[in-house]
């Protein structure tokens, strides 16, 4: 029986906003305080998922960190840490070719890294589209979307088939 204090495997997904070179954009009109604020929360919820991952390791057990590609989180101490770990892997996957798509059906690329100590799970998530040019190689085929504004917000949605894979 597997102990439900102790999980096999964990998933971590910490918000990204905070980490979003996009809102660097933005930032400079926004009130500092709060946004250093937001910066430490975000921080301090990564550091809590490394310390989940730190005791999956130590039990012999598995966890998956997701993060946008471009997302500053990747370069944060504590992040680094764990990916220089035996046995751990960073995997680059666009989701399209998961299936993820805006409200018209359109692909969005959306390349995502995933932070794993499960090689064949690191392999799944993983995969590239080969299109060129705003076109998508999934089996559909389509051009990219822009993945911004509303659809940015959908897109934290993980389709189907990624949380499959």
């Amino acid at each position: 029986m597997i102990n439900r204090l102790r999980p096999y495997f964990v998933i971590g997904s910490p918000p990204c906003t905070a980490f979003s070179p996009l809102q660097d954009i933005s930032k400079a009109k926004r009130d500092p305080k709060i946004v250093q604020e937001e910066l430490w929360q975000a921080k301090a919820h990564v550091r809590f998922c490394i310390e989940i991952y730190l005791m999956q390791i130590r039990g012999h057990r598995h966890f998956v960190h997701e993060h946008p590609a471009q997302s500053t989180s990747w370069a944060e101490e504590e992040v680094r840490r764990i990916a220089n770990m035996e046995g751990v892997t960073i995997a680059l996957g666009d989701q399209c070719q998961h299936g993820a798509a805006d409200s018209l059906g359109n692909p969005l690329r959306k390349p995502t890294k995933f932070m794993t100590n499960s090689r064949c799970i690191g392999e799944a998530l993983g995969k590239r589209c080969k299109g060129r040019g705003g076109d998508c190689s999934r089996p559909r085929g389509g051009q990219h979307a822009l993945c911004n504004g509303a659809t940015a917000k959908a897109a934290a949605i993980y389709p189907f088939a990624l949380c499959r894979a």
